[in-house]
């Protein structure tokens, strides 16, 4: 627009781009850009060395926050243990000195404060890889998976308040059930969600071979309906589809470019939505296609290869968070079931003792509802984190928290409904040995 409207030359016009840019990177960029069209040297291999720079550094600190990453949420689960023992513990302590109430509420403050504090940190400074197109995707398994995501929600917010206003939230089974059919309602926006990741994931894996192939073609016959006709019949995954997709709207004429934004807006792969747009502008401009072709397509790869590291630590991460979230739900469910016996032990004994000591003894008497009140607060602030912290650090598609709340909600439902069966059945069983009154 400079050199076309004002009449500035190319070096000028670049200097004044340069004056707007909001990174650093780009600045210097086009500076030096400026200076090499200014002084007559070879642009081509300038941007080569240039895009060759870059991307070391890139790819370097990348490399460095995914180590950094790996050591940070190490943090998070191993936060996650102790802060779990600790309310088992304050849980313990409250049994014996009184204020359980008090002591639970405090640490429960502190836990909740702590996680998510943790799981803010990890959305802001953790950069996730590319993978879903921000806006404009094109596609009815992604509409489906909205609509049955938003009706999973629905569905559980109406169990979770008809639980707190029936009283449930005092009694774990009743919130174990809650929680159990809430993940349950979620199961079909889960199962579209990671169908839909699958098919980007598909799609980003064939689509370098596609794009250096049609390149090559372009460039021995310039004619995108032609170049386009041989690769239909190779192996290309799932993309074969959108591109047959594509090469009928060509056949019937419709604008290239608008024929090739439906096919990356139906792709929903913000990799493929890039390089497709970048391939057609190459083609309006009359840039060698062939080179086109194969720099988008190593570019491609060597992107792929980077979110594959990313997503091997987020793996990692994932399976220790959901163990360490059972675990949580086994102790706290079992240190209540604890709790709950001995008072009842007290309750017992204190019929039969003199009434000088029932002073002393009453001491340790606690409510069961209030103890279930505690221990279903307690697992749901920490679901409710640890459902945050996958979502903030997921590098997959952002409806993947349909997944995480499924799969979190049903594991601390069955823990509890479970954990509280089989502890409660096995310190009954425990007492009438040892015969306690």
């Amino acid at each position: 627009m400079c050199i076309r409207d004002r009449g500035y030359s190319a070096p000028e016009a670049l200097r004044l781009v340069s004056r707007e840019a909001k990174s650093r990177v780009d600045e210097m960029f086009l500076q030096r850009f400026s200076a090499i069209v200014a002084t007559g040297s070879d642009v081509k291999e300038y941007l080569r060395l240039e895009y060759n720079t870059l991307f070391s550094e890139y790819k370097s600190a990348y490399l460095r926050m995914i180590e950094m990453m790996r050591v940070v949420l190490g943090v998070y689960t191993t936060l996650l243990g102790a802060l779990t023992f600790m309310l088992a513990t304050l849980m313990l302590l409250g049994m014996l000195f009184g204020n359980v109430f008090e002591l639970i509420l405090t640490g429960l403050v502190g836990v909740g404060v702590s996680l998510i504090s943790l799981d803010i940190l990890f959305f802001i400074f953790i950069k996730r890889p590319l993978f879903e197109m921000k806006k404009g995707a094109r596609s009815k398994l992604l509409l489906a998976t909205r609509i049955g995501g938003l009706a999973g929600v629905t569905f559980a917010s109406i169990m979770f308040v008809y639980t707190v206003l029936t009283g449930g939230i005092f009694r774990v089974s009743s919130v174990a059930l809650t929680l159990m059919f809430s993940g349950l309602s979620l199961i079909p926006a889960a199962v579209l969600v990671k169908l839909h990741e699958g098919r980007i994931n598909e799609y980003d894996m064939f689509f370098p071979a596609f794009i250096r192939s049609y390149g090559e073609h372009m460039a021995v016959l310039p004619n995108m309906i032609e170049s386009l006709k041989p690769l239909l019949i190779a192996e290309l995954g799932k993309l074969k589809n959108l591109l047959r997709q594509a090469y009928a709207r060509l056949v019937n004429r419709i604008d290239p470019r608008v024929a090739w934004r439906i096919f990356a807006e139906e792709s929903t792969s913000e990799y493929v939505s890039r390089c497709t747009h970048i391939f057609v502008d190459v083609v309006e401009v009359g840039g060698d296609l062939g080179e086109t072709g194969a720099l988008l397509s190593d570019h491609v790869n060597e992107l792929y290869r980077l979110r594959a590291s990313y997503v091997q630590v987020f793996k990692t991460f994932e399976a220790t968070l959901y163990i360490m979230h059972v675990v949580t739900v086994l102790l706290m469910i079992f240190v209540s079931n604890f709790i709950n016996i001995f008072t009842s032990v007290i309750e017992a004994y204190l019929g039969t003792m003199p009434t000088q000591f029932y002073g002393i003894l009453s001491f340790f008497s606690i409510s069961k509802h209030d103890i279930a009140l505690l221990v279903n607060t307690i697992l749901v602030t920490v679901s409710v984190a640890n459902i945050l912290a996958l979502y903030s650090v997921n590098p997959g598609s952002k409806y993947a928290i349909y997944y995480y709340m499924s799969l979190i909600l049903v594991l601390t439902g069955i823990g509890l409904y479970i954990g509280d069966y089989v502890t409660g059945t096995l310190m009954s069983t425990l007492l009438q040995l040892g015969g306690t009154p």
